[in-house]
């Protein structure tokens, strides 16, 4: 019997092919969250951009406008608007973000009275 000690080619290859799984399911899991950081920060933005568009549309659905276009740096909105009562306007806000490929559009909706 030989004393020698030390791993064999077996049990290193094994070693290998857990590690490299371990590996690839961190790789995975740091995509996912890179992905949902992205998306967040689109979702906050179209946000933003819905409510700086709510109070300009409010003023012009009072008034009587129904439907608007707005083109921001990073994003293009659409909003219309439905009277609700004689003092009373439903604003839709449609966000779409121009500088993510594949994204869909945010929607957004606020119930505002009119000032008489």
């Amino acid at each position: 019997m030989s004393n020698t000690s030390g791993f064999t080619i077996i049990e290193v290859l094994i070693a290998i092919v857990l590690m490299t799984v371990a590996l690839l399911g961190s790789l995975s899991v740091a995509t996912a969250l890179s992905r949902q950081i992205v998306s967040n920060r689109s979702y906050t933005e179209s946000m933003a951009t819905a409510s700086r568009l709510i109070s300009r549309a409010r003023l012009e659905a009072c008034r009587g406008t129904t439907r608007g276009i707005s083109h921001e740096r990073k994003s293009r909105s659409l909003w219309h608007s439905d009277q609700l009562g004689p003092d009373v306007v439903r604003i839709t806000v449609s966000v779409v973000p121009i500088n993510l490929p594949r994204t869909r559009a945010d929607t957004f909706i606020a119930t505002v009275p009119c000032e008489s």
